[in-house]
């Protein structure tokens, strides 16, 4: 029979490497998850109206990391697993007409924990001016926030547009760069 040493908290330098041969646990182990998701096809988006943005699958150009734990249908983000969840996201537009312009554009979190009612959580918001250049306008807005997922079949989050004045298209990733994303990164328990 081998002997257990118990070794008091204080007597440990961890500055030191340790050889072990069994299993230790309570340790960090770093990201377990982490997708990106894209946009394949252009949408459009009318003046003074809120449009959830819609994805098309994962991207291409960024890695995954660990199982799929968030799938889209029609812009909304589901769970199979609970647990606390960085979401970023980063959307650019391009208005569709000559010097079209607007005084205000606004990216929204949204979140239903009665997978029917949504709230806003968060938003970002800034201005697509007018460059007066003849061209078509394009504007960017980021924005990040944590959700908590408790209850995987009601708690569900969405991304919405708005521009008070003129018409947009959210623009699709090119074949060689992302362009609008969103990257979901599990980051504790719940």
């Amino acid at each position: 029979i081998m002997a257990i040493d118990k070794i008091q908290s204080e007597s440990i330098n961890l500055a030191d490497n340790f050889a072990f041969t069994g299993t230790v646990t309570g340790t960090p182990t770093g990201l377990n998850h982490f997708q990106v998701f894209n946009k394949t096809s252009d949408q459009s988006v009318s003046a003074d109206t809120n449009t959830t943005i819609t994805w098309t699958g994962a991207s291409t150009h960024q890695p995954a990391v660990g199982s799929a734990l968030a799938s889209v249908s029609s812009g909304i983000f589901s769970f199979s697993q609970t647990g606390i969840y960085m979401v970023n996201a980063n959307i650019t537009v391009q208005m569709n007409a000559n010097d079209g312009h607007s005084r205000k554009a606004i990216l929204s979190f949204k979140k239903t924990v009665n997978n029917s009612t949504y709230t806003t959580e968060a938003d970002a918001e800034t201005s697509i001016p007018n460059t007066d250049g003849g061209e078509l306008n394009k504007g960017n807005l980021t924005g990040q926030f944590l959700i908590d997922i408790t209850d995987t079949t009601n708690d569900k989050f969405l991304l919405q547009w708005f521009l008070q004045s003129n018409a947009c298209t959210i623009k699709t990733n090119s074949s060689t760069n992302d362009r609008t994303i969103v990257q979901i990164a599990r980051i504790s328990d719940t």
